[in-house]
């Protein structure tokens, strides 16, 4: 035998004829292979002719019809879908005209077939150079020349061996399965390499066999007729997209991990029509990061939809692939909306990882240097006393003439107010961990940003999964500031007690803050006041502005870490993005009220850093850059959290208003 040459992976279209008298309901069409391998001479030759000669014909009357008659028969509300499916807007029974819907499904069957050999041309085209018989004086003639021009990817002679060499272990009685191509090892290895070589392509193609673009990937809709048709062009963003990467982070969009439209087939024929109280009204739309399926929920509360949901998924092959999301309507508002005024929730499906990628040893840096400038600011405080300046001075002054000196009294003096700072710091990240505990929830360690106003800016601790419901997210979020805000209170409230009994020598060494420092927090000040005597932190007696900014109020160290530990904790529950507040507002508000109270959260931040606090400006900087996305999403951002919840928000709000309000 001759050696076969090299061929693309070309399918081959062919429809079968129809049987007299049958019922098939696929288009009749006659056409021809797009290649073939010549007996006995190993050659494989280019036909083009398929689109030329497939021929369609009308469905037959009696066909007609029978289809008809079906589509009656079905229940109504199969009939709404796929009329729904079939692009009509039938909103009951009545309005659906079965011959209209029947002949446009046909008519798509007739686009389907279409579009497949166009695609079976369009490769074949980009896979061939075809050279005319004779134009090259050679022996080879009409020989296709295999090169793809688009990824490169040809077959050649090597892979054909390879090939080969792998299906020498499939038992014979297998390769039979293939007919004749089985019997010839050449034939069966073009075979298989043309069915890898479409299946990688098919993952660039959607349901209908049309071209996904790149971009597709990254978020926009790939245009298929059953997965939301409709594409946009590469510098406009669909509305729909731009509203749903608004309102959920880029860890839900990462590229791998994505549910593909194979799995949502699944999750609609294996999950969801088996789920009887939910009923799917439309087809999956490609969003950003996933795909959202409209529906309507029978169940008595989202909860209940989710626990059916992720027990059909545990039994299929869907099992940690996909996550599914029952949340809010993302998508702008419609007509019909607006008119019926009403607008269900959906599903919005994601792949299994939506956690916030990060540099472990970046953030373990990070945390590192945190704990630096909280000790630079437990030292700040003594300094601020002039007697311990000036002995600091001295000591600094020996050491630069390279004589002894010793610091460690300094050393000595800041450790109390390092550890009590760092307890009010525990005690927020140990509010975090028995609440994820309590609900076993999956969250990271935390990461201590540095700040050199108040020794930190705030911890970051990221789910890595999604909470279960607004519920969880709540009292996950809250838990830490306001055990922080409350342990930091009483230490301002002991430290002053300890101030107001100590005798002269120990006062005389106290660490000190700048009135002016002290009056930035209406709490922190009336406590303070409220302990050591009314007027303590009044500024009658200062002449001009020179003479208030050279006020400083001597206090006990753990009152002063108190102090920095009330601005940390109330800081953290502003609600902007991913903080706790961020978090709080999320539960309460939802994610479009989460953005507009952010937006007036961060006009007031940068407002009152510029003209009031270097801390506020500080943490402005640092929640635009790093925390301004809203959280991942819960499985269940539909049902509201219990009014006790909100109380205990409005507690925590009330606290964390009292501790940023300046004292007037």
């Amino acid at each position: 035998d001759g050696e076969e040459a090299a061929a693309p992976a070309v399918a081959k279209a062919e429809t079968k004829e129809k049987e007299k008298g049958g019922s098939s309901s696929s288009p009749s069409s006659t056409v021809s292979p797009l290649y073939d391998l010549s007996a006995g001479t190993g050659e494989t030759r280019l036909n083009l002719d398929p689109l030329r000669e497939a021929t369609f014909e009308e469905l037959p009357e009696d066909q007609l019809k029978e289809r008809i008659d079906k589509f009656e028969k079905s229940p109504w509300f199969l009939r709404a879908i796929v009329a729904r499916t079939a692009g009509f807007d039938a909103k009951d029974a009545a309005e659906i005209n079965a011959t209209e819907v029947v002949m446009k499904l046909y008519e798509d069957e007739q686009k389907f077939v279409r579009d497949q050999l166009e695609a079976q041309n369009d490769f074949a085209m980009s896979t061939f150079d075809v050279v005319e018989d004779g134009d090259d004086g050679d022996d080879e003639g009409d020989v296709g020349r295999w090169k793809d021009k688009v990824g490169g990817t040809k077959f050649t002679q090597a892979q054909i061996d390879a090939k080969i060499r792998e299906l020498d272990s499939v038992p014979q009685f297998v390769k039979n399965i293939f007919g004749e191509d089985g019997k010839n090892e050449t034939k069966l290895a073009l075979r298989m390499l043309e069915e890898d070589y479409e299946n990688e392509r098919n993952k660039k193609r959607n349901f209908w066999g049309e071209e996904v673009k790149e971009k597709d990937r990254d978020g926009k809709k790939s245009g298929s007729a059953l997965f939301g048709a409709g594409g946009v062009g590469d510098d406009e963003m669909d509305p729909l997209d731009r509203m749903v990467e608004s309102l959920y982070p880029q860890s839900t969009r990462k590229e791998e991990g994505q549910p593909t439209e194979a799995q949502m087939t699944m999750l609609m024929d294996d999950v969801l029509s088996k789920i009887k109280s939910f009923n799917p009204t439309g087809r999956p739309e490609a969003v950003p990061g996933g795909f959202i399926v409209r529906g309507t929920n029978a169940f008595d509360d989202g909860e209940a939809l989710i626990d059916a949901i992720d027990a059909m998924i545990a039994k299929s092959r869907l099992r940690e692939k996909i996550l599914v999301h029952y949340v809010p309507d993302p998508t702008p508002v419609t007509e019909d909306q607006i008119l019926m005024g009403e607008r269900e929730p959906i599903l919005f499906v994601t792949g299994p990882d939506t956690m916030r990628d990060a540099n472990v040893y970046f953030l373990a840096g990070v945390s590192a240097f945190a704990v630096g400038t909280s000790w630079y600011t437990s030292l700040y405080p003594f300094l601020v006393n002039p007697d311990l300046l000036s002995r600091a001075e001295e000591q600094l002054t020996l050491a630069n003439a390279g004589m002894e000196y010793n610091l460690d009294w300094l050393t000595g003096y800041a450790i109390p107010l390092f550890g009590a700072f760092w307890v009010t710091q525990l005690v927020h990240e140990a509010g975090h961990r028995v609440v994820a505990g309590a609900y076993d929830m999956n969250v990271t360690y935390p990461t201590i940003v540095p700040s050199l106003t108040t020794g930190i800016t705030n911890s970051i601790t990221s789910l890595k999964d999604p909470a279960r419901n607004k519920q969880e997210l709540l009292d996950f979020a809250i838990a830490g500031p306001l055990l922080g805000l409350l342990t930091s209170a009483f230490f301002v409230f002991l430290g002053s007690e300890l101030t107001a009994t100590a005798d002269a020598a120990s006062y005389a060494n106290f660490p000190a803050l700048p009135l002016v420092l002290l009056r930035q927090s209406s709490l922190a000040a009336g406590i303070v006041e409220g302990v050591l005597g009314e007027g303590t932190l009044s500024t009658m007696g200062a002449i001009g502005t020179r003479a208030l900014a050279d006020i400083s109020i001597p206090l006990h160290p753990v009152a002063i870490a108190g102090f920095f530990g009330l601005f940390v904790n109330a800081l953290s529950l502003l609600p902007f993005g991913r903080t706790d507040g961020g978090r709080v507002a999320l539960a309460l508000f939802g994610r479009s009220g989460t953005q507009l109270v952010g937006l007036l959260t961060l006009v007031t931040t940068f407002i009152a850093g510029v003209t009031a606090s270097d801390a506020l400006l500080f943490y402005f900087s640092f929640i635009i850059f790093f925390q301004a996305e809203l959280e991942i999403p819960c499985r269940n951002e539909v049902d509201d959290v219990d009014f006790s919840r909100v109380l205990l928000a409005t507690a925590g709000g009330v606290l964390m208003l009292l501790t940023l309000i300046p004292m007037v």
